[in-house]
């Protein structure tokens, strides 16, 4: 039997797992829009720093998985 604590942490981790697939759809989208726009990996790595508070090094790491 579930208990409503169970439910309540699973629809959290729910929520949470959607959030960061979200936000890794958002991050991709904007790899990929600084490419075809003409950036450099620089630029999109500065993007991804600014606007998802990643340090340099993830950022970097980040890009480097989406750009192509």
């Amino acid at each position: 039997m579930m208990t409503l604590f169970d439910e309540e942490t699973i629809r959290k981790n729910h929520e949470a797992s959607v959030a960061r697939e979200y936000e890794e759809m958002g991050i991709k989208n904007l790899v990929e829009l600084c490419q075809s726009m003409g950036g450099s990996f620089s630029d999109a790595t500065e993007n991804v720093i600014t606007r998802y508070h990643r340090s340099k090094d993830a950022a970097t790491e980040i890009v480097q998985k989406y750009w192509k």
